[in-house]
This record gives C-alpha cells, structure tokens and sequence, in this order.
C-alpha cells in the first residue's frame, strides 16, 4: 500500500512536471509573432478591420500580430488551417458573418464550423447591408418592393457579389419572410453590377453601405432598405426592412478566435486589448469608414451568434433551394 501511495505521487509530480512548461508558456504568451489571418484577399474590409485589431494587440502585448489573407473557397480555406492549428495562441482568425454562411451553403466542410473553434472576441458589427436601386424606379422603400413584387409579371432582379455569400442569402431571407420572387444575378465586380443597374438591366443591388455610399450621396443610386433591426444612423432616411417585416435582421460583424481549445488566459487577454480598442477615437474612426460599427464582445456571446447564423442561413438555404456547393 505504501508503495502504491509513493508510486501515484512520483507519477503526478511528473504529469504536473509535464504540463507546467505548457502553462508557463500560456501565461507568457505571446513571446513571439502572432499571425492574424483571414479568409479574403488584402485591401478589402476583412482585412483592413483585421488590421485594426493587429495593430491595436501589437501595440498592448508588445509583440507583432500580422495579418495574413489567405483567401479561397468563401473564406473557408482559411478556416480549415486554423482548426487544424495548434492552439498555443500564435495562429489566430478574423471571422465575419461569412464563416457560418459557409457552413449554410458548402455541402461539406473538412471542419465544424462551431465546435471546432474558440471563439475570442468580436471587434466589429451591427452594421446592416443597403438595397439600393437606379433614382425612376418605381420602388422607394421595401413596404413597395414587397406589393410590388407580388404585383409584377416578372421577379425583381438583384445584384450580389456571388451566389452563397452573405448578400445573396439577405435578399432570400427577405423573399422568403415576404412571400416574394427574387431572381439573383450574381457579379464578380462590383463595378459592372452597377454599371448594369444604372443601365436598367437590373432592378436591385445590395452591398455593403460603404460600397454603395459614394453614389447615394452623389444621387446616381437611391437607396429603399437596409438590413439591420434599426434604421443606419449614416441612412437615416432610409426605412429598414424590419418596419415591414418585424424580426428580419441581417447585419454584418467581425472578430478574432482561434482553434478549439485556446488557453483561457490567452482568449482573457485578447477580449482585454479588444474592448480597449473599441474605446478609441481612432479605432472607432477607421472601423466606421469601413462600413462597420466598432464592438467588443465575450467568447461566449461570439460562440452563440455563430451558432445561431448557422442555424438562420441553414434555413435560409433549405427553403430557397439554393443547390449546396
């Protein structure tokens, strides 16, 4: 019995003398350079939000975030690799609203798109997409598009940037919650969408308000609808599709995680610089010229609205018989 007593004791001090150096290694973190990746290509918003957050994380934990594209398949290329990566904090994601969509419209994925993943912190959301349309056409708010669309001998066409992202699954969930047709003409550019919308080959597009703004203001475009529960306080008198159809929420937002099983001490630390970073004049400055509003958010509160995007656009899909890729 004494010997069995003494052999349990060498064998945990050495389990514990095992494990203290990863521990160690947690509560220093980071001692190195840290990448940032994310699943779209540089220059666009994924990557200039992402580039906010580096920069705020460099400059709190003194050692460099870099940010990574690593753009292919919707994002999920990206995704896959950090799934797979170690989880000691040096390979972190920026994910956006298109990583649940990804699990929606891909009839297989090599990853769970929730369960596979830690979930740190958002920096960046709220901020609905615009339907905007060329200044005769007979649609000026969604309360027409929606008794209109029922009314014409033809379905309403729209414009999004590609079949499956997020733009394209908006406008079915609001034909679908309306009773309505839509038919989809996905472009690559968005400048040829618009070009075809100012010609009148097209009735709608939808973008994101950064993308569309510009033209708006100008009056080239009017914009009838957003996306968001509340009117886009940079559109104020533009109607939000929830006036009419009470519930409809598509908005899009940003943040950092990492694979399953990050350190809590890491995912602490990270949440910390990310809500310092929503505080500041100049954050909030660059987020919002980015089409964004700057928000920080727990891990938990990020793991559930993942969670409950995949199950909405998984429905989405489903009553759209939108074909899986």
């Amino acid at each position: 019995m004494k010997f069995e007593i003494n052999r349990r004791t060498l064998l945990a001090g050495a389990a514990a003398s095992f494990a203290m150096p990863s521990i160690l290694r947690a509560a220093e973190w980071p001692e190195r350079a840290v990448t940032l990746a994310h699943g779209f290509g540089p220059g666009g918003n994924s990557d200039g939000i992402a580039r906010v957050a580096a920069e705020g994380l460099t400059a709190e934990l003194k050692q460099s975030f870099v940010v990574d594209p690593r753009p292919g398949a919707g994002g999920t290329t990206a995704s896959d690799q950090i799934a797979r990566a170690t989880p000691d904090g040096y390979n972190l994601i920026m994910f956006t609203g298109a990583h649940a969509v990804a699990a929606a419209i891909y009839a297989k994925l090599p990853y769970n798109t929730v369960d596979d993943f830690t979930f740190v912190s958002l920096i960046a959301g709220g901020t609905p997409f615009t339907i905007a349309t060329y200044p005769d056409h007979p649609v000026n708010n969604p309360r027409d598009l929606i008794e209109q669309a029922k009314k014409a001998s033809r379905p309403f066409t729209y414009a999004s940037s590609g079949i499956g992202t997020t733009l394209h699954l908006a406008m079915e969930l609001l034909a679908s919650q309306a009773g309505i047709k839509l038919q989809h003409v996905p472009y690559k550019q968005n400048s040829q969408s618009m070009v075809d919308l100012l010609s009148k080959r097209l009735d709608f597009v939808i973008n994101g308000p950064a993308s569309v703004f510009p033209q708006i203001q100008s009056k080239e475009i009017k914009a009838i609808a957003v996306t968001s529960p509340k009117r886009y306080a940079d559109l104020p008198d533009v109607p939000a599709i929830a006036e009419v159809l009470p519930g409809y929420d598509v908005t899009s937002y940003y943040g950092v995680a990492g694979p399953k099983g990050l350190p809590a001490n890491i995912v602490s630390k990270i949440q910390g610089v990310m809500t310092d970073i929503v505080k500041q004049d100049t954050s909030i400055s660059r987020i919002k010229g980015l089409g964004s509003t700057a928000m920080a958010s727990t891990s938990q509160a990020f793991h559930d609205l993942v969670k409950a995007d995949v199950d909405k656009w998984t429905k989405v899909v489903k009553d759209a018989n939108i074909e899986r890729i």
